[in-house]
């Protein structure tokens, strides 16, 4: 069942409401959609999950063994969405709420690079989340967000489109301003070494998990230091410990640079990653998109390069 995640929100909805009817008409009445575009959904809800979800006779239809599987985990999926999608909010907000998820860090820099821009605050009323790289995944798939600032390289929905936001973010080490490393005029990485990483977990459903932060070497081969799900709760750390964290170099106007520097061992190779924005087409104007993407690259206009990946949206 993999390909769940290459279903509409739409077909989710089908899906989940087959194991309650025995007939494509009463679907209809319950979906309030046609007889034939019910008929061509759920074929290609078949193609899409390469498996028989009904069999049909005069009488009406039977979910196959498969079908009443797919349906079942269709419906669990449903009652996530709706726990999220539970906010109370006014007919208003609903049209215009727009919700961005991503790791903790990057939604305080898009908070303050998007909410100084009325022209976007016009546009929508932003709702961020912050998730783990696990939670973004199911959650995009589920429908629930709208757009996505991340530096993983997803694999998302074909309703999704994703555009280089920053190149080539460089990844240093951060230390405590006073930490013993800056003052070693000739920095190496077993100087590093002997001194604790900060180590990034996150939720995955089931249980705690270790993140992997990009350092070229494996946490077997590190002195792990304190848990933190979050960067800027990793920084505090840093900035009150003798601890270390490896991490991008976006922080110059979220953090106090009087508590917090960067060292360069000598043999440590560069690591640079670009910064991404991905947003559900369907569902993001083209104007929206380019508020976005102005705010980071100023003067730039992606709209005639991009128009045809989006439904264009009043």
């Amino acid at each position: 069942m993999q390909n769940l995640k290459l279903l509409t929100f739409n077909q989710l909805a089908i899906l989940k409401e087959l194991r309650t009817h025995n007939s494509l008409r009463a679907l209809c009445v319950k979906l309030n959609i046609n007889v034939s575009n019910i008929s061509r959904e759920v074929s290609a809800l078949e193609e899409i999950l390469k498996t028989k979800l009904i069999t049909t006779s005069s009488k009406g239809f039977i979910l196959t063994p498969e079908g009443l599987k797919a349906s079942s985990i269709a419906e669990d999926i449903w009652i996530k969405a709706e726990k999220f999608n539970s906010f109370s909010e006014t007919e208003q907000d609903q049209k215009t709420l727009h919700t961005l998820g991503g790791r903790g860090y990057l939604n305080l820099m898009a908070t303050k690079k998007f909410s100084s821009s009325p022209d976007i605050l016009k546009q929508a009323r932003l709702r961020f989340l912050d998730l783990s790289p696990n939670e973004v995944i199911q959650l995009a798939v589920i429908g629930i967000l709208d757009s996505i600032i991340h530096f993983e390289n997803y694999d998302l929905p074909s309703s999704w489109m994703t555009q280089t936001l920053i190149k080539n973010v460089q990844w240093k080490i951060h230390v405590q301003k006073n930490h013993p490393l800056t003052k070693i005029s000739k920095l190496t990485m077993a100087d590093v070494l002997k001194y604790p990483f900060v180590l990034s977990t996150s939720w995955n459903g089931r249980e705690i998990s270790a993140n992997e932060d990009g350092f070229p070497m494996s946490w077997s081969q590190r002195k792990k230091g304190l848990e933190a799900q979050s960067a800027l709760m990793a920084l505090q750390i840093v900035a009150n410990t003798d601890q270390v964290v490896f991490l991008p170099e976006l922080f110059d106007d979220l953090i106090s640079t009087e508590k917090i520097t960067t060292v360069s061992p000598s043999d440590l190779v560069e690591i640079s990653k670009n910064l991404f924005i991905s947003v559900h087409t369907s569902r993001v104007s083209i104007k929206l998109f380019n508020l976005f993407i102005e705010k980071f690259k100023k003067g730039e206009n992606y709209e005639k390069n991009y128009s045809a990946s989006f439904s264009q949206l009043n």
